[in-house]
Formats: structure tokens, sequence, C-alpha cells
């Protein structure tokens, strides 16, 4: 597999720690008994890695910084499988791994497979049943987002992706998250875990009940990187101004100060705080970006990107 696929891969995975438009109609779907034994099959073939030295030690790297609630993702050179339609994936053989650093340690949590698909094409069968969440970064859509500020990068892209990443012309990146460490609250195919906050910040998740994704993200807020993991991806791709940057930079260090100074507070009560800071930061940043800003930033995704609902 090219890294050059997997460089740029991991320059999407870094963008969607920001994105605001996003829909809440999510469907709980169960685990039937051949999908559990696929996710068995999956948690067997990355046991090792859950040493990090191992992993390196196979060649995998880490492609991007921490995601909110999805974690670090990791790749390699070689022996990665490229994934294209009609191809089914092999369980045992993940594009990414993913892993968050709890309490001084990496941990692995999660896996991704990503497969290239053409335009018009359905998503991946992927695992059996109906529960698999696939999302989609459709190159196209990136690039031509990027035209109007960036127009050299995005013939150079083009280029690329003609010669290197898809001369097949499958273009679109399918892509499925499997948490595999414990029960992920949200569900097992979700994009995102709601624990991983509360673990970065020594916390207990399970002391603090069922928490909305809203809440989640202003808990990430609260770590000492948060800010820069929330917005850089996203400020990045939306090639925002200077004042921009700034605004959207101050409020939330000041939302995420907040946040920190009470950690210390009973649950129920520092959830609600959690989400009011992370949906003051939501409606400063709606109400800073321009359309453009905006339009540039949601082409990272196709469509809307489902969160889970609280029913």
């Amino acid at each position: 597999m090219r890294l050059i696929i997997f460089s740029l891969f991991g320059i999407f995975l870094l963008a969607l720690s920001g994105q605001a438009d996003i829909s809440s109609s999510a469907r709980a779907v169960p685990l039937s008994a051949l999908t559990q034994s696929q996710i068995a099959e999956v948690k067997r073939a990355v046991a090792p890695y859950n040493d990090i030295a191992v992993a390196r030690r196979d060649g995998w790297r880490k492609a991007t910084g921490h995601v909110p609630l999805m974690g670090e993702h990791w790749s390699r050179r070689d022996n990665t499988p490229d994934y294209t339609s009609p191809d089914q994936i092999d369980f045992s053989r993940p594009t990414n791994l993913m892993y968050a650093e709890i309490n001084g340690r990496r941990q692995l949590l999660a896996v991704a497979y990503v497969v290239r698909i053409a335009e018009g094409e359905p998503l991946p069968q992927g695992f059996a049943g109906s529960a698999d969440r696939w999302h989609v970064h459709n190159v196209n859509q990136i690039l031509a987002a990027q035209a109007d500020v960036r127009p050299f990068l995005a013939r150079v892209g083009e280029r690329w992706v003609n010669r290197v990443m898809a001369p097949d012309g499958k273009r679109r990146l399918a892509m499925v998250h499997v948490w595999i460490a414990g029960q992920n609250p949200f569900g097992t195919f979700e994009n995102f875990d709601p624990r991983l906050p509360y673990w970065r910040l020594g916390l207990e998740p399970a002391d603090y009940g069922r928490v909305s994704f809203e809440t989640a993200k202003g808990m990430a807020l609260a770590h000492r990187d948060g800010c820069r993991n929330e917005l850089n991806g996203d400020l990045f791709l939306g090639a925002v101004s200077a004042q921009t940057r700034r605004t959207l930079m101050a409020t939330c260090r000041s939302v995420a100060r907040q946040v920190r100074a009470r950690l210390d507070w009973e649950p129920n009560r520092l959830n609600r705080f959690a989400e009011a800071a992370w949906l003051t930061l939501e409606a400063r940043t709606q109400s800073t970006l321009t359309p453009g800003e905006q339009a540039r930033i949601d082409a990272m995704v196709e469509g809307d990107l489902c969160l889970p609902s609280m029913q």
C-alpha cells in the first residue's frame, strides 16, 4: 500500500475533529452472532498491538495527532491492504489502529477500515448485517473546495490522485471504525467514543453516566491540548483569516479553562457545564465562519457524519 494515501488520509481524519454540521439521527442496531464473531476476529488479530512497541516493530506509525473522541490514527508503510470495491475486507487486516494516550501510556481503543469506491457506488458491505456505520471522504469534493484558496496544492493533489492514489478512478474513501476496548456507550461501529475525554483527564467514565456527544466534546476541550486538537484541522481546511483563528482560539481557551477549573464538581453538574461550554464554542464558530470557510470544512465529509442519539 502506498504511504502517501495514508498521509493524505491522515489529514482527512484530523479535520473531522471539528465538524459542526452533523446529524444526530443515529440508529441502534443489535449485533448478530455473525457480526460478533467478526468483531472477535478483529480483536484476536490486533491483540498483539495492545503493546505499542509491538506495533512499532511491525511498522505502524502515527498518521494523525489526537482527534477528540477518536484518538490517534496509526498506519504503516507496507503490508496495508488497499481495499477497493467490490472487495470484502479482511477483518484481520485493518487499515488503521486507533490509540490514545491514557495515564501516560498509549492504549489501543479501536481499528478502522478504508475502502476506495467510485462515484455512484454504494457503501461497502463490510460487516454482516446493518450495524456498521460507514462515512465517506470524497477526494473530488475536497480538492474542488480547496481550489479557490489553494489552487497550486489542488492541482498537485489532482495530479497525484490520478497517478498514484486512485488511477482506477475510485476516489471516494469509505471508512468504518470498530471499537474494541470494552463497550463504547455509543456503539461498536460509531464514529466517536465518549469515554475518551474522561480517561484522558484521569476520570472514570462510568462515574459520569451516559453522556451526550456535546458533553463529551466539552470535556475534551479541558485537556491541555484540547483546543488545538479541536480547531486546527478545521481552521486549516477552511483557510480562515488570522482574525477568525484568533477569535475562535480565544473562545475555546476561555471555555476550556472554565471546564478544567470544575473537574472536581459532582458528575451531573460537571457534565451539564461541559455541554454548555461546547455549545458556546459551537455557536461562536457558526457565527464567525464565512459561508465559504464553512463550505470548505463541510466538504471533508460526504453528507452528514451521524451521531448517536440519546434515546
